[in-house]
């Protein structure tokens, strides 16, 4: 994404700048202005969220993927109707779907560390899991603790087969 200040402060001005009033009893407030920007649970975060941030991780990985970087799952009987499937998003929340390979893993932490310093958000790596579908459980461990010596935890969906 790597929007300038500029323009990241365009938006905060457009968050911060609206005003509102309430009804009480039927009887209108005073209008007074939102001063805080947006915040998780707020009614407008995930619109904002999902079309301002969520849309340039979503460019990430599709980058990453179209230049070999990142391999998604493969899903799909038929030869012709086969795809790789690398990551699902729902407003702020994003689940990436990859093969198991060191590779990957590298990738996707160095992602999620570029993300966060284009954006200026923090992903919540406490809230994160990492889940293994048929994959051993040593080698769970092992990227697990790879990631974790870096000072991270690791927000990703491995499958191997169904």
């Amino acid at each position: 994404m790597g929007f300038p200040s500029k323009w990241r402060k365009w938006i905060m001005e457009s968050v911060t700048s609206v005003s509102t009033l309430v009804l009480v009893n039927d009887n209108p407030t005073d209008e007074f202005r939102f001063g805080h920007g947006l915040r998780q649970g707020d009614l407008l975060s995930p619109f904002f969220l999902f079309l301002m941030a969520a849309k340039g991780l979503n460019v990430m990985m599709l980058a990453a993927v179209s230049g070999d970087l990142y391999k998604g799952y493969l899903v799909g009987d038929d030869m012709d109707q086969q795809m790789h499937i690398s990551h699902l998003q729902f407003a702020d929340d994003t689940l990436m779907v990859d093969e198991k390979s060191w590779g990957n893993i590298r990738v996707l932490k160095a992602m999620l560390i570029q993300f966060e310093l284009i954006s200026d958000l923090k992903v919540n790596f406490h809230k994160s899991v990492l889940i293994e579908v048929i994959i051993a459980d040593s080698w769970m461990v092992d990227a697990a603790f790879a990631q974790n010596s870096f000072g991270i935890f690791l927000l990703l969906s491995m499958l191997r087969a169904i």
